[in-house]
């Protein structure tokens, strides 16, 4: 390789590098943080939370399952299910991400501003 085709992949590094950058830049800017929590049960919406300010607990009565949310998160600290997937889940803050749990037939879904558009594999 010739002293020009180094520099010539050292400047397309360096701009990758420097679009990057801009991209989490931006990103860590205009954060996208949830400030509603929707919870459903059994496909009926029984409690809406603002979850954006101090952190409190909620007991979902019924359901046999305990919340905690605040500074615009949300996770599930106890549940009566066998699998305790939606306690694995663990916190849960940006907008569109849920916590399911199928043994109460239970969803929690989080809402704000500037989610992702499309989510892509």
């Amino acid at each position: 390789m010739t002293p020009a085709d180094w520099r010539l992949i050292a400047a397309v590094a360096l701009i990758g590098a420097i679009l990057l950058g801009i991209f989490f830049v931006t990103t860590r800017l205009h954060g996208t943080t949830a400030q509603n929590a929707t919870v459903t049960v059994q496909g009926e919406t029984v409690l809406r939370l603002d979850i954006s300010g101090a952190e409190r607990e909620h007991v979902l009565s019924g359901v046999g399952m305990k919340l905690q949310y605040g500074g615009g998160r949300i996770r599930v600290i106890h549940s009566d299910c066998s699998e305790q997937v939606c306690v694995q889940t663990g916190w849960i803050s940006n907008p569109g991400q849920s916590i399911v749990c199928l043994p109460n037939q239970t969803m929690i879904k989080l809402s704000g501003e500037g989610g992702p558009d499309a989510i892509s594999r």
